[in-house]
């Protein structure tokens, strides 16, 4: 078990649900470069399911296991890190944000009860990932934003949040 009453699990351990109800697939959407796969490191970490966060540009991710991509520090493939949080098994589906792989990012949204929309501060939000919200929303799944990149010298939280605003 891990440090809180919230984290389950060491690091490597695969994670079980004992009934469907208690399990979420959440999938990470936004373009190449915006924060997906630092995200899933991050949520991993928190949730206890990594002893320390790797780095993409390290080759040393959770989800970017492949030569391929640590040789382009960018995913190419579609990845799930299982987390649980408060009794509750959570697959992360980390998707590529490069539109050459679009067939992963589907995949991932097929499988997925909800979506996290990832935006960078620095750069906004491109015409394929408002096409995907539009596409959740017509679906009527849930999603939500997650601002990256804050501390980038150009970002801007608030023009950002009103960038979002308009665009989703």
């Amino acid at each position: 078990m891990g440090a809180t009453s919230h984290q389950a699990g060491a690091a490597g351990r695969a994670l079980t649900a004992d009934r469907p109800s208690s399990v979420r697939n959440v999938v990470l959407v936004g373009h190449s470069g915006a924060g997906k796969t630092t995200l899933v490191e991050a949520l991993a970490l928190t949730a206890g399911a990594v002893n320390r966060a790797g780095r993409v540009e390290d080759g040393g991710t959770v989800s970017d296991y492949d030569e391929i991509e640590h040789r382009r520090q960018r995913s190419v493939q579609l990845s799930l890190v299982p987390v649980e949080w408060d009794g509750i098994k959570i697959n992360i589906l980390d998707t590529p944000g490069y539109a050459d792989f679009v067939g992963e990012l589907r995949a991932g949204l097929r499988a997925a009860d909800a979506a996290l929309f990832v935006v960078s501060a620095s750069d906004g939000v491109d015409g394929s990932t408002r096409m995907v919200w539009e596409e959740c929303a017509a679906v009527g799944m849930p999603r939500a934003i997650v601002i990256t990149h804050l501390e980038a010298a150009r970002a801007d939280f608030e023009e950002t949040t009103r960038i979002c605003a308009e665009a989703f």
